[in-house]
Order: C-alpha cells, then sequence, then structure tokens
C-alpha cells in the first residue's frame, strides 16, 4: 500500500523540548489522527507515534539517528540543511497490521 508523502510530519524543538505534530492520510491509517490535524506535545519523543514502530526498526531507527548526528555535526552550519536521513520502517496500522513507511529526518538551523 502507498501514501503520499507527508501525511505524518513532526518538527521537533529539541530546546524548547516540544514537538507539533501535523496528520493526515496515514496518520488516520495508523489511528493517530482522530478528529485531530496537528497537535503539541511538549517532549521531543512522541510517544503515540514511536509505540507504533516494529521494535526492532525502532532500534535501528536510534542508531541510525544518533550516527546521523554525530556525522552532520561536523559539518559546516551552513550545509547541514542539504542532508537528510532517511530509512523505511514498519509501523502497526489501527487493525495490528504492520505497514511500510518511509521515515525522513532532517536538521533545521535554528534562526
Amino acid at each position: 500500500m502507498f501514501y503520499k508523502a507527508g501525511d505524518v510530519a513532526v518538527l521537533s524543538d529539541m530546546r524548547s523540548d516540544f514537538s507539533y505534530i501535523y496528520y493526515g492520510g496515514f496518520a488516520r491509517t495508523l489511528g493517530l489522527a482522530g478528529s485531530v490535524s496537528a497537535e503539541q506535545v511538549d517532549s521531543i519523543w512522541e510517544e503515540n507515534i514511536l509505540r507504533l514502530i516494529h521494535p526492532d526498526d525502532l532500534h535501528e531507527k536510534y542508531l541510525q539517528e544518533l550516527r546521523f548526528l554525530h556525522w552532520i555535526s561536523r559539518l559546516p552550519e551552513k550545509n547541514r540543511k542539504d542532508y537528510y536521513l532517511s530509512s523505511r520502517l514498519r509501523m502497526r496500522d489501527a487493525s495490528g497490521n504492520y505497514q511500510p513507511a518511509l521515515h525522513r529526518m532532517f536538521y533545521v538551523p535554528a534562526p
């Protein structure tokens, strides 16, 4: 099954420790959205999304993100926006079945 890009988007502010979560079609498939199209969470760890990722994929996601953070932090700040991390994950839908998902992570420089 395929879903259009951007169906669940998270913008995390690591300095302030909160996230904005924007829900679309894939979020409804996962049973996340309900009647809400966006919300603010008082953490950079969006637990309602993370709990749906297959445990093996979640472990690998954390490792990849840590490697990416270490790698990108060595780049000049002006170049960091040119790169992102992309990985495939399995996420449990509202029926309990795992669906393929493409996860992308960007670092956006602070103003």
